[in-house]
């Protein structure tokens, strides 16, 4: 891309969710071959965590520091300083103990030509086969 070239939203979306079917579809493959059917799967030094949606949105502070637990992962002050400042500037969390850096504003996913029934067609295989985590 050269500057001054517009970006295409709708290219954008749908290169970002073939990017993400394609991402799913290796997992699987990998996790059929090893853990199937657990919520946390690890071999040759790959962890895969079916984590749920719902439990992200409605506590998306304390869910990620359980994830990065699970998964053995540094969770520093300086991380949960940037994730909380994310958080609430997506939400009404209150972010007034720590100075934040302001985040752009949101995005619909209509601008990049998503919809869910294009979500719920292309990724139907993995949440029905992951509904328990979801």
């Amino acid at each position: 891309m050269t500057v001054g070239q517009v970006i295409d939203l709708r290219q954008l979306g749908q290169n970002c969710v073939q990017f993400a079917e394609e991402w799913i579809n290796r997992g699987q493959q990998y996790v059929s071959k090893n853990n199937e059917g657990k919520q946390k799967m690890v071999a040759s030094n790959v962890q895969i965590y079916n984590l749920s949606y719902a439990r992200l949105v409605k506590d998306p502070l304390n869910t990620i520091k359980y994830l990065y637990k699970e998964l053995d992962l540094p969770f520093s002050n300086e991380y949960q300083k940037h994730l909380k400042c994310f958080v609430a500037s997506q939400t009404t969390l209150d972010s007034e103990d720590i100075e934040c850096t302001p985040y752009p504003e949101g995005y619909s996913m209509q601008e990049y030509g998503i919809t869910n029934e294009k979500l719920e067609i292309t990724f139907k295989n993995y949440t029905t086969k992951y509904k328990a985590f979801l």
